[in-house]
């Protein structure tokens, strides 16, 4: 329930927001508070008022779910409006998260007191949402263009301390808890018979119009490089901030507001991001995620993930099978670092904290004792790798999370948590998840993986991984456009083009050919992919590690194209057919689409939502289009239903059928 208690200290109304853990300012916090501050404006014995948040925090946003509809009533820009114009002082005392609506709340009270853990900002920029409460308007009064525009265009979070700095929070607290700071702050204030001081007439922004004028010019460029139109409508509201009387400005936010809330780009990116959340939930029991794991293996997993670990402030303990090779690993990590700090990408003190957090061991009992999660990320080419998750699980404290990081499939032991890693490095951050039903121990595992900038997706048993499934069935669309003149170069581009990261064959090259050998050994002989894949392995042209594969890389992450994959297959296609880029991009599409559907039906709970976070966070598919099943659902199921029975890509699945008689969404799949 979500509501707002009224009491009084003296002379100072307190009104609190009562809604944990978030305090988010929905449609009932929103009527509840416009009572609160009606009430407040008449009481006689209430001089200043005091909005202070219960819990944890202050308030943490509004409510994602009306973004699908209209605002209900009573809106933001409605309350926050009544709030300024209140005709006694209005003190917002901050703590915790301040975020989105909370922090246009804390903008429309006249002054704003913090605790030091406050952070203030405007996350859901990245959403494709862009505030509606007046944000835009009060706070470039405040501190100016080049500030606001950062603040919000990075949807970054701003600490207490620096706010102080900018002039938009007035006292940042040392000691006290909020209701007694804000409360005290308030009577300071009565004692110097303080009046009310609304932010909308507030000029300290304004004071120098040149530098206002350059700040915009240079956040509008770097805004027109984001795939969604919220930053540059950001933009144009914060420079209608100088150029029109509060009213209008504010009249203006709420049309440019309304056209990023119904944009399918912002649809796209909310739906990723609410569908982050509904993930297969694999934890009976959400638990905190742990402060130190222990990973085995020499290899380039092993390392991948304790260097994600460490940048989490993760302990890190590196299990080798020797002495010589635990070395190794403490040098191979260090230099690692050193890269990064003569790239400035950290500094060297930050270099100093990571390797202080990381310790190299052979994997004995001694040094086990005490850790409660252990990962075997072994590699099938290091030495001793099939031994290593038995060590673990003998070793092993009883009562110890064990996990097996592997590629692919793999035979999982009882009581043992199996990650597929195989889209979890750069650009992909995405890892696959099967608790072999022990989802008791999943909990804080879970939330480790999310820490380290993961994003966990479950899969039934028995199901293949579904990222990489995803490609195979984009290679077999390709296959099909290849035999018909179309070259992989081509392919990749209109796959780019779309909105992917990488294009099929790119994507092939990251995993390493090898990957694909027994998808390629049980397919017809008649896939020119395929059969193309077994010359170009048998050359040891492997992919990007090996230096080559379908490109050539010359010691650079980013390949050329190579004109022997283009004098092998005008050998042998058989066509010379001119395709568009989005007719490349559509081919595949429906292919990726046909493997997802077909797999709904094959295991019922798989859900839409599992497959648009791997296509998303695996391959790259574009998040402003949210995943197959999201755009499936955007272009309409019947018209994807005749796009299959135009374009020659055989009969419908099945449950795409199924749906449209029906008529009913894939969305509705997801329970």
């Amino acid at each position: 329930m979500s509501g707002v208690n009224f009491s009084h200290k003296g002379r100072v109304g307190i009104l609190t927001l009562e809604g944990p853990p978030l305090n988010a300012l929905g449609a009932a916090m929103r009527a509840a508070l416009l009572r609160a501050v009606e009430a407040a404006a008449t009481d006689p014995v209430s001089q200043a008022l005091v909005i202070t948040g219960a819990g944890r925090c202050f308030c943490a946003g509004g409510d994602l779910r009306e973004l699908d509809r209209e605002e209900p009533a009573p809106k933001l820009a409605d309350v926050l409006d009544r709030i300024e114009r209140l005709e006694k002082p209005v003190i917002a005392t901050l703590h915790g998260p301040t975020l989105g609506a909370g922090f246009e709340l804390a903008m429309a009270a006249h002054f704003r007191v913090a605790l030091p853990n406050t952070r203030l900002g405007f996350p859901e920029t990245r959403l494709g949402i862009m505030p509606n409460g007046g944000l835009t308007q009060r706070l470039p009064r405040t501190t100016g263009a080049e500030e606001t525009l950062g603040l919000l265009l990075r949807a970054s979070q701003m600490p207490a301390e620096v706010a102080a700095k900018l002039g938009i929070v007035d006292q940042v607290a040392s000691l006290g808890n909020a209701p007694d700071v804000g409360v005290a702050f308030a009577q300071e204030l009565l004692g110097a018979s303080a009046a009310p001081r609304p932010t909308s007439t507030r000029k300290e922004g304004f004071a120098d119009p040149a530098g206002f004028g350059t700040a915009i010019k240079k956040w509008r460029v770097r805004a027109g490089k984001f795939p969604y139109q919220t930053p540059g409508r950001i933009v144009d509201c914060v420079e209608a901030a100088r150029l029109l009387p509060f009213e209008a400005g504010c009249a203006f936010e709420a049309a440019a507001f309304e056209d990023c809330r119904t944009d399918p780009a912002a649809h796209g990116l909310r739906h990723v991001f609410l569908s982050e959340r509904r993930a297969r939930d694999l934890s009976a029991k959400p638990a905190p995620p742990p402060s130190k794991v222990a990973i085995a293996g020499t290899g380039d997993t092993a390392v991948n993930l304790a260097d994600l670990c460490l940048k989490a402030g993760i302990r890190v303990l590196l299990l080798a099978p020797d002495r010589y090779a635990a070395s190794q690993l403490e040098k191979r990590m260090a230099a690692r670092l050193d890269r990064e700090v003569l790239a400035d990408l950290i500094a060297a003190e930050t270099r100093r904290k990571q390797l202080d957090l990381l310790t190299c061991e052979i994997q004995e009992d001694s040094v086990l004792t005490g850790q409660d999660f252990l990962i075997d990320a072994t590699q099938q080419d290091e030495p001793g790798a099939e031994l290593v998750l038995e060590d673990l699980r003998r070793r092993a404290a009883p009562d110890a999370t064990i996990a097996m990081c592997k590629q692919g499939k793999a035979t999982v032991p009882p009581g043992v948590i199996f990650l597929d890693l195989t889209f979890a490095e750069a650009p992909a951050k995405l890892v696959e998840v099967d608790t072999a039903g022990d989802e008791g121990k999943a909990g804080a595992p879970l939330s480790l993986l999310r820490k380290i900038g993961l994003s966990v997706v479950g899969r039934p048993d028995g199901q293949p991984g579904l990222a990489i499934g995803l490609l195979i069935g984009l290679r077999r669309g390709a296959s099909t456009l290849i035999s018909r003149g179309c070259s992989p170069y081509e392919i990749d581009r209109a796959m780019r083009s779309f909105g992917f990261s990488l294009g099929p064959f790119e994507w092939t090259d990251v995993l390493g050919l090898e990957v694909f050998s027994k998808p390629m050994a049980d397919g017809p002989a008649s896939d020119i992919i395929q059969r193309l894949e077994r010359s170009l392995i048998a050359e040891n042209r492997l992919g990007r590690g090996q230096g080559v594969g379908w490109y050539r890389y010359n010691g650079n992450l980013q390949g050329a194209p190579d004109e022997a994959i283009l004098d092998l297959l005008d050998d042998a296609s058989g066509s010379n057919e001119e395709l568009s880029d989005d007719a490349i991009a559509n081919g595949l599409l429906l292919e990726m689409t046909r493997d997802a559907l077909d797999w709904m039906t094959a295991f019922p709970t798989l859900r839409p939502l599992d497959i648009d976070i791997a296509a998303v966070r695996g391959l790259g598919y574009p998040e402003t289009k949210g995943g197959p099943m999201h755009a499936a659902d955007a272009k309409g199921l019947l018209a994807l239903q005749r796009a299959y029975q135009a374009t020659g890509h055989g009969t419908p699945p099945e449950l795409l059928q199924s749906l449209v008689r029906n008529g009913s969404t894939l969305a509705s799949l997801n329970g």
